[in-house]
């Protein structure tokens, strides 16, 4: 992070630092034994020597950079099972979405793509899968099911 970031969030670096490193070693503490620890080693991300220091914080770049790069991989995958999840006609028109997005990012039609409704929609069926999920509706109505 910057100092110039830092400054923004109106914390002194060592502070924010110290601050970063303890939400990261509760991350770790939280999923360690979930498998998190095991994800950077068998990826050749982390060594198994360094695991953790990593999973605790202290080494602070690897850290920062391991979670990153898990945070993306399940990003993905998340976007993964919900494109799986839709129609052929809804999945195809949200990556057609997509890819519009990732086509013109650095231009100023980015902007315009991103305040249109069918990126909002997109958005917020991504967020609210109870819409698009009629599996989790159920389940979250309380529902009985048959076992």
């Amino acid at each position: 992070m910057a100092k110039a970031q830092l400054h923004e969030m109106h914390c002194d670096p060592p502070a924010c630092i110290s601050h970063i490193m303890t939400t990261l070693a509760c991350v770790g503490k939280r999923f360690g034994d979930a498998g998190l620890q095991d994800i950077p080693i068998e990826s050749e991300v982390v060594a198994s020597g360094s695991i953790y220091g990593v999973i605790n914080g202290h080494h602070y770049n690897q850290s920062i950079r391991s979670h990153k790069l898990l945070s993306e991989a399940l990003q993905k995958l998340s976007l993964q099972s919900f494109s799986d999840s839709l129609s052929e006609e809804k999945a195809q028109e949200y990556q057609n979405v997509m890819m519009q997005l990732h086509t013109t990012y650095p231009r100023a039609d980015f902007k315009r793509l991103v305040q249109e409704e069918r990126f909002d929609a997109l958005l917020e069926a991504y967020k609210n899968p109870r819409k698009e999920f009629p599996v989790v509706q159920l389940l979250l109505s309380g529902a009985p099911t048959s076992t």
